[in-house]
């Protein structure tokens, strides 16, 4: 408050605008941020009394088209009659206004009275890439080895897998059989039952 009312002075000092006029701003200003919310409504906060000020001033500083001389001894500053002109404008007073509170969906109800909620589904953080899925040739099968260790899906199918592998291992996992767990052959080649 101080701050704006520093401004205040600064722009009466230079007669661009009266005190008074700028008081009666951030006075609007302070009396929406103090005053009680209806209920089920958010009570205003200082970004939105800050956002409404810098719209007042980018609409000063945007549609006024008139000369910025300081008025002679009893004139009025140039800016008094657009201030009070916007001070009622919607464009500035819709940060004014305070958000209603989100409400939470009221969970279904079943057929026997019982409220259940839907299991949470996790939706993966930006960046991160959602798990493949397992293609239907190999469901059923094995995933890892032995001792915890991913398996290559793609040496299990039958288009089989073009990369580079060291020790048995390409980027992907070990080459290895998902059916019988042994190297050498993969799902679509294994003749175990």
């Amino acid at each position: 408050m101080y701050a704006l009312q520093r401004r205040g002075l600064a722009f009466d000092l230079v007669g661009l605008m009266s005190f008074d006029a700028h008081s009666e701003w951030v006075n609007k200003l302070f009396r929406a941020l103090m005053a009680d919310t209806p209920a089920h409504f958010q009570s205003l906060s200082l970004q939105q009394i800050i956002r409404a000020d810098q719209e007042m001033f980018l609409l000063l500083a945007s549609e006024y088209d008139g000369p910025l001389k300081s008025p002679m001894v009893e004139g009025e500053p140039p800016l008094d009659a657009q201030l009070r002109l916007y001070m009622t404008d919607p464009r500035v007073n819709m940060y004014l206004v305070p958000a209603p509170v989100s409400q939470k969906r009221p969970a279904p109800v079943t057929s026997a009275g019982d409220k259940q909620s839907p299991p949470p589904t996790k939706k993966p953080r930006q960046g991160q890439k959602t798990p493949a899925q397992l293609p239907a040739e190999l469901s059923g099968f094995h995933t890892k080895t032995s001792d915890n260790k991913p398996l290559c899906w793609n040496f299990n199918l039958s288009k089989g897998c073009a990369n580079a592998t060291k020790r048995g291992r390409c980027r992907f996992g070990f080459h290895t059989c998902m059916k019988c767990l042994k190297g050498g052959h993969g799902a679509h080649k294994c003749h175990s039952s």
